[in-house]
């Protein structure tokens, strides 16, 4: 009974994530967009379009899934530090590695630039409301994410039996279509597929949620103290 529990609260906060992204997001965009100081200030209109589902889902994840939050972190707690910290460090180097495969083979298919995805949160990472901008993307984002699809959609998955490859596979799929859908760049879902394998591996090594936490979190920092030292380090330089 327990576990049905727990399996319904997953399969709720999933619904939730999706209902936030593709129903509430676009009913808050047509509130925002017809109110004046949203218009006389983008940045902040796009600040809230950013944080308000966020700050939703974050709420909603740790509500429906407490249980499970406090359970992996009693686990991790109990597993040696060392031990966790060579798991997370070898996350992180086949993100890298992932996500540099996954960029190649989205220029094969003809990919140039940026992702819309990646180029909003860069502008929005040198906008007056950057810092906030980074609580967003290094922490928050990271977390709902994670509890969504390496968490939620994982466990769902494995109440079904399917296998660890399959579960992997489907997760990674949703992760990378849910970074593009929006922008219709669908040239750009290799970085964030591979990423997805490669965090939703880490669960199943693990078997807890925070090492893909963990390294979840490292990369998005570290991409956006690049983006915030580029964007400054090319102002220096004169417009060719």
């Amino acid at each position: 009974m327990k576990e049905i529990k727990s399996n319904l609260n997953k399969v709720f906060l999933i619904i939730i994530y999706i209902l936030i992204f593709f129903v509430f997001s676009k009913l808050l965009y047509n509130i925002l967009v017809n109110m004046d100081f949203i218009n006389d200030n983008p940045n902040l209109g796009n600040l809230l379009l950013n944080a308000i589902p966020y700050l939703i889902l974050i709420i909603s994840g740790c509500i429906l899934l407490k249980n499970e939050i406090v359970t992996d972190y009693k686990k991790l707690s109990k597993m040696d530090a060392m031990h966790v910290f060579i798991m997370c460090t070898v996350g992180i180097v086949f993100a890298y590695v992932a996500n540099y495969i996954g960029s190649l083979i989205s220029i094969m298919f003809g990919a140039n630039g940026q992702s819309e995805n990646q180029a909003g949160i860069n502008t929005f990472l040198t906008s007056e409301y950057g810092f906030l901008f980074i609580i967003l993307t290094v922490f928050i984002g990271p977390v709902v994410e994670e509890l969504v699809f390496r968490k939620s959609i994982h466990d769902v998955l494995r109440s079904y039996k399917l296998s660890n490859g399959m579960i992997i596979f489907i997760s990674s799929l949703l992760f990378g279509l849910i970074h593009v859908v929006n922008g219709g760049d669908y040239m750009f879902i290799f970085p964030y597929l591979l990423m997805g394998v490669v965090l939703g591996g880490l669960e199943m090594k693990s078997k807890n949620i925070y090492p893909c936490i963990f390294v979840h979190i490292f990369i998005n920092a570290l991409a956006s103290i690049i983006n915030i030292i580029m964007s400054n380090f090319e102002g220096l330089l004169p417009v060719a």
